[in-house]
């Protein structure tokens, strides 16, 4: 009874060592294939991390260079501005120099008509007195 005890004790050791090894490859093995499968995503996890960074620096750059082309475009609406306001005011006095010249001008015109049309009337007063 004792030998079959110790027999079925030392088939028990050998099952037991024989599991433990095969659990032991297993892991292993298993460990192995998530380590590789691990370090594939890590790297796919770096190249997509640096990508992002890469356009997010694209987009910033991007984002400055239309904030300094729109403060320029700011300043040449201000330098249009400014201009447009000289022009108007530019031509404004001009044309309020030509009104009053062109006035003066009539005025002008008005007095040596009617001081031509005075005069002919004197002419033909004088023409129709010397036949009465």
């Amino acid at each position: 009874h004792r030998r079959a005890l110790i027999e079925v004790n030392r088939i028990y050791k050998e099952i037991e060592i024989e599991t433990q090894s095969t659990f032991t490859e297993f892991v292993t093995e298993l460990r192995h294939d998530y380590k590789d499968k691990v370090k594939a995503f890590t790297h796919i996890i770096d190249i997509c991390m640096k990508d992002n960074a890469r356009k997010e620096e694209d987009w910033k750059l991007q984002a400055e260079s239309l904030k300094d082309f729109n403060l320029k475009l700011v300043g040449e609406v201000n330098e249009l501005i400014v201009y447009n306001q000289k022009q108007k005011d530019l031509l404004t006095k001009n044309n309020s120099r030509e009104i009053a010249q062109l006035r003066q001008a009539m005025t002008e015109e008005r007095r040596q008509l009617l001081l031509s049309l005075h005069t002919r009337e004197e002419t033909l007063r004088d023409k129709y007195e010397s036949h009465n």
